[in-house]
């Protein structure tokens, strides 16, 4: 009899996997599930640059510098090359800061679901 409860204990933990077994899985399961998207440090890279070279269009206009020292302001395409960087490069900007929030946080809730494996 003493075997038989000695031996319960230990065909019970066989069945449970290590933690670090559970850990490995759940890493392989959220490298697949990331697989193919784009990691949220480059939108906000994108989101930045994109913002930067919006103001500096605003700037580009309200100090009649040529852009990109190519066109002058005295050329017709000045004011809508200039129009197109401020009025589609913020809105842009913006989606893409959501895009890498949304991302970072949707990483986070991955690495909490991993860390609170027990």
């Amino acid at each position: 009899q003493g075997q038989g409860q000695g031996q319960e204990p230990s065909s019970s933990s066989s069945e449970e996997m290590p933690l670090w077994v559970r850990k490995e899985q759940a890493k392989e399961q959220s490298e697949k599930e990331e697989e193919g998207k784009t990691p949220f440090g480059v939108y906000l890279l994108a989101s930045s640059i994109v913002a930067i070279a919006s103001i500096a269009s605003i700037f580009e206009y309200t100090y009649q510098n040529p852009i990109f020292s190519i066109i002058p302001p005295s050329n017709f395409l000045y004011k809508p090359i200039l129009g197109i960087f401020v009025f589609t490069g913020l809105p842009l900007s913006a989606f893409l800061f959501y895009k890498a929030i949304k991302g970072a946080n949707e990483l986070s809730e991955s690495m909490d679901k991993m860390d609170d494996m027990r």
